[in-house]
């Protein structure tokens, strides 16, 4: 047995040769072990000089064995004051080789001077309270009293190669790994997260490196941030919308991820994600999956955040599309655990975001600020923007209050996602909106009442008060065995149709009337967002009051597509000059239209006036935006003897003459001469390109 000093463990069963040179003393040791079970190696210990007054001896040897009765030889030594307290939370499984220099000066141990080499050939080394587990480690360590250095050292982490750099000095210590992430990697280390779905949105592989700071105990709760994590990101893409998507694999997008991995009750978590946003989390719970408090920055632009808010996101973005990411969420699930934080746990929280291009409910909106908090308890939404500005009041989530002085749908967003409405988690609106506007149509004051049922959703009320015009709405839709039925009755009604066709960009139209009702019963499959032409069901009533023909030259005289009031008029006026040439006035104008699948006919739409009655049946292609009709006009006895001379010609003086005394003579010649003077069209073709002829009288 040799007890060589009283801080370092003894060896026992020696085979020892001692030897004595001079003052030298020589001991080589072929064999022993410590008290740890560790196997010592050819070790020498020589003292240069037995009396001199400052003397030490100096060991050299080798040593081997498991490598956690190192762990133990670590903890009865010295280097426990040193390298005990960075290997503490480790637990190394397999063998190792250790070759190991000291110099111990008698009068003072504590100034022992220590060299060393350790050797792990394919050891697994676990971190305890970290979930890390290195396996296949290939490492030679260099260490002295009061530092221990490793570079390039290899292993394999989550069953993919790494690289491990350790420095460790008397003031400094750390660790750091770098390797590659792909899809299933990142999956993986975050499924118990609940996050891990997320990753199904990412293609390619991305190099990654961590930096484990261990100048002070890595669970001390004091020690602050000692874990970091960066990754460029170039070759991954992330299949998400903007701003997180990330298109090409050879963009960079620095990502930033700081915390501790102290064991606390609680926390921080600081992320970057290029110039994307920069977050601040505290975490609790079980596996710190618990959002407790967040402040988000998005962008560049620096906002002050609400001093009393729990959760606060600000700043701004260049692009958000609210239907891109309901689906996207709804496609990832929850992103930061199975069971995330119910929004009053988290209260109060506070917003002020500034888009650039903010889409929703099918549209873009450009430059809008939102600014939101619900410190009372209740959410409040205050908007300001060019295309929408007002507050909305969310109450509870089963009810929406907006008053807007301005909403302004003016630039449809396309290929964006359709959002399935599930009536059950649609809250009750209300809205009152000083200006709307549905570009091109300038719609004035809109009030709006919705409700969701059991079986769909119920639009109880909404009207369109302008000066032109006054529209009224309900309905909504509902589902019966499964199949949504969406159905809505419209009611239209201004002063004069010029008024209320220009509201409808039809300013330019050849026709021009009085008081103007039109009626719609509106049906198509499928919810109100499956609204298309080639599915509409319904009908269409139209009445105007003392209208005009117009003698205007324009080629969209047309009432919503239903008829070629331009291409008609200019038939007429050929074949009926003197009743047409400067304009046809007309007392009512009315008729009907049954619309299936996109197609609107009609067998009774009239236009009766003092010189002539119109008759239109026919169809009318909503989709192909296509005439066939069968047009029937009817000069007015009254005004047959200017109706002979346009079809009699240079007798058509003696013709009208003698018509006007058979009107004075028989009562029951009228009816059988407007049936001679009557004449019938057909239009066909485009809407904006109609072909109307003339049928010849049989």
């Amino acid at each position: 047995m040799l007890e060589y000093s009283a801080r370092w463990p003894r060896i026992e069963a020696l085979a020892t040769e001692i030897r004595f040179e001079g003052r030298e003393m020589t001991l080589h040791a072929a064999r022993g072990r410590t008290l740890e079970g560790i196997e010592i190696l050819d070790t020498t210990a020589r003292i240069a000089d037995l009396g001199a007054t400052q003397n030490h001896v100096q060991i050299h040897g080798h040593a081997r064995g498991p490598a956690t009765k190192a762990r133990d030889f670590i903890q009865h030594s010295p280097l426990k004051e040193t390298v005990g307290q960075r290997v503490e939370p480790l637990t190394v499984d397999g063998n190792f080789a250790l070759e190991l220099g000291l110099k111990i000066p008698f009068a003072d141990v504590k100034k022992t001077r220590i060299e060393g080499t350790v050797i792990l050939p394919a050891n697994t080394v676990t971190v305890r309270g970290m979930g890390l587990k290195f396996t296949r480690l290939r490492s030679s360590l260099v260490f002295t009293e009061e530092t221990l250095t490793g570079r390039g050292l290899e292993a394999q982490l989550f069953n993919r190669p790494v690289r491990i750099d350790i420095e460790s000095t008397k003031d400094d210590a750390w660790v750091r790994l770098k390797g590659k992430a792909d899809r299933a990697f990142l999956a993986e280390r975050l499924a118990a997260r609940g996050v891990s779905r997320l990753f199904e949105r990412v293609k390619g592989e991305t190099d990654w490196q961590a930096r484990l700071d261990l100048t002070r105990p890595w669970n001390d709760p004091a020690g602050g941030e000692n874990l970091e994590i960066r990754s460029s990101l170039i070759g991954l893409q992330i299949d998400a919308p903007a701003p997180l998507g990330k298109t090409y694999l050879g963009e960079p997008r620095p990502f930033i991820l700081k915390t501790s991995l102290a064991h606390a009750p609680a926390r921080w978590v600081t992320l970057e994600y290029g110039e994307i946003f920069k977050a601040k989390l505290m975490l609790a719970g079980q596996s710190s999956s618990s959002l407790r408090q967040a402040s988000i920055q998005l962008g560049r632009r620096t906002m002050r955040p609400a001093n009393s808010a729990r959760l606060w996101i600000g700043g701004r973005l260049e692009e958000f599309s609210l239907s891109q990411w309901t689906d996207f969420l709804d496609t990832v699930g929850p992103l930061l655990s199975s069971n995330p934080p119910a929004p009053h746990k988290l209260s109060p929280i506070g917003m002020d975001i500034v888009v650039s291009r903010l889409e929703g409910f099918g549209n873009w909106f450009n430059d809008i600020r939102l600014i939101a908090d619900n410190a009372l308890g209740t959410w409040c939404f205050k908007i300001d923007g060019k295309d929408a500005a007002g507050v909305i009041h969310v109450p509870s989530a089963k009810y929406v209050k907006a008053k807007l002085t301005r909403l302004i749908l003016a630039h449809p967003a396309t290929n964006t996602p359709t959002i399935a409405i599930e009536p059950a988690r649609f809250p009750a609106v209300s809205v009152d909106c000083d200006r709307f506007v549905l570009k091109p149509f300038d719609l004035g004051k809109m009030a709006l009442s919705m409700r969701p049922h059991p079986s769909g959703l119920r639009l109880e009320s909404l009207t369109l008060t302008s000066p032109a015009i006054h529209i009224k709405a309900q309905g909504g839709w509902q589902s019966a065995s499964g199949i949504p039925m969406s159905r809505f009755d419209i009611s239209a009604q201004g002063p004069d149709l010029r008024g209320l066709l220009r509201r409808f960009n039809y300013s330019a139209t050849a026709l021009e009337g009085g008081p103007t009702h039109i009626e719609i019963q509106a049906r198509w499959p499928g919810t109100p967002t499956d609204f298309t032409l080639s599915k509409l069901n319904g009908r269409l009533k139209l009445t105007v009051n003392r209208g005009q023909l117009l003698n205007v030259d324009n080629h969209i005289g047309r009432i919503f597509g239903l008829l070629s009031i331009e291409g008609l008029r200019r038939r007429l006026s050929l074949d009926f000059n003197d009743l047409f040439r400067q304009g046809f006035s007309f007392d009512k104008l009315e008729g009907s239209f049954a619309i299936e699948k996109g197609y609107a006919y009609t067998n009774n739409l009239s236009m009766i006036g003092p010189s002539a009655r119109i008759h239109i049946s026919g169809r009318t292609g909503l989709v192909n935006q296509d005439y066939d009709q069968l047009v029937t006009v009817t000069p007015a006895l009254s005004s047959s003897l200017l109706t002979a001379g346009a079809f009699f010609g240079p007798v058509g003086a003696g013709v009208g003459a003698t018509m006007l005394l058979a009107q004075q003579i028989f009562t029951s010649l009228p009816d059988r001469i407007d049936w001679v003077l009557q004449r019938q069209y057909t239009v066909t073709g485009s809407w904006n390109n109609p072909v109307v002829k003339s049928l010849v009288s049989q």
